[in-house]
């Protein structure tokens, strides 16, 4: 077994290391657009990458399929989200199909 150091090591054992990954790279989320996997009332699961994070509002519902906006992390490395505006989404909606050009 190894030794469990701090709050990471707990957070490992808990969750598995890709929960880890967030303590040291949470800041890297932030104005990234994802999108809701379980309704966020006001907490719940989103989707960035393909990777599944847990996420919360500041208390608003946002439905399934949404596209949410990562505005910072909380203390408990829970993504800080809210609805993404139409700008946003249509700039995430241009650089997704560069990518998949680029392919």
């Amino acid at each position: 077994h190894k030794l469990i150091k701090g709050k990471a090591g707990v957070q490992e054992l808990l969750t598995g290391t890709f929960q880890k990954s967030m303590l040291t790279q949470g800041s890297e989320f932030t104005n990234r657009i994802g999108e809701v996997y379980t309704v966020l009332k006001p907490s719940g699961k989103i989707i960035i990458d393909d990777e599944q994070y847990e996420a919360t509002t500041s208390g608003e519902y946002i439905d399934k399929g949404e596209k949410v906006k990562v505005i910072g992390k909380g203390l408990t490395n829970v993504l800080k989200v809210r609805k993404a505006k139409p700008k946003e989404i249509q700039a995430f909606n241009e650089r997704q199909s560069k990518k998949e050009g680029d392919s």
